[in-house]
């Protein structure tokens, strides 16, 4: 459920008057709409597929980012690496002391759990850096980035500025759905840029562009300046630039 959820452009009051409204108005067989989804027979298998993956991957995979990025595994490692290098300069006042075993043992263990949060990164890198389940990460998020432009511009063409009145099938949306795909972007672009290479990205940057300056659209002020983080990892770097990430190779944006 997205219901607890922060809507895109919505406030809890606006979206339980909107929830109401909807629930009074009669469907199709003169009865209360109180659930549309009963109404017409349950969402249709796509459907169902679309959000479920964009939920799957949100507790998954952009978890996972967040763990090996500036999570808690991130801030563990580095925990556990000022403790060893100080139980090492301890033990080294210990030696030939009868509190020596007791020492290397607690700087044992500190090295022990520090190995299983590497061997953790590592199961955690080489399941993000899968080309082939990174692509269709990517395709994923590319299709939710068409599909949230498409509902604010139906017909096809999106121009700026968007219209001032916000539909409500965008307003009621989680944001963690554009937030999403910019950590995605970000990350492929900082630690895995062999996953944009000879990718099509000019939809992306598309979406990036007209969100960012929409702030009807996107009320939350950190999520346009991530969208802006977005566009400027997937600009073209100097190629001696050693934090130019995936731009020194090739990327096809237009």
């Amino acid at each position: 459920s997205f219901r607890d959820d922060a809507k895109l452009a919505a406030s809890k009051q606006e979206e339980d008057a909107w929830i109401k409204q909807q629930q009074q108005q009669p469907s199709s067989n003169g009865t209360p709409d109180g659930n549309t989804e009963a109404a017409d027979g349950g969402w249709h298998f796509i459907c169902e597929c679309f959000f479920m993956t964009a939920k799957a991957l949100h507790l998954g995979i952009i978890k996972m980012i967040d763990d090996v990025t500036d999570g808690r595994m991130y801030w563990d490692q580095i925990r556990y690496a000022e403790a060893i290098q100080q139980a090492e300069q301890a033990a080294a006042s210990y030696v030939g002391t009868p509190a020596e075993p007791l020492v290397q043992r607690q700087l044992d263990d500190l090295k022990a759990q520090f190995d299983k949060l590497v061997a953790l990164k590592v199961c955690y890198d080489t399941v993000l850096g899968n080309p082939d389940f990174a692509a269709n990460c990517l395709a994923f998020y590319r299709l939710m980035a068409a599909w949230l432009l498409q509902l604010v511009s139906p017909g096809g063409n999106t121009l700026l500025p968007l219209p001032e009145q916000v539909p409500m099938s965008w307003a009621l949306l989680p944001e963690w759905f554009v937030e999403d795909i910019a950590d995605y972007l970000i990350y492929c672009a900082r630690y895995q840029p062999r996953v944009l290479h000879n990718q099509q990205l000019s939809d992306l940057m598309m979406f990036m562009v007209v969100f960012m300056g929409s702030p009807n659209y996107l009320k939350s002020p950190h999520l346009r300046g991530r969208l802006s983080e977005v566009v400027n990892a997937l600009l073209p770097q100097h190629r001696e630039d050693p934090a130019a990430g995936w731009q020194r190779g090739r990327c096809v944006t237009g």
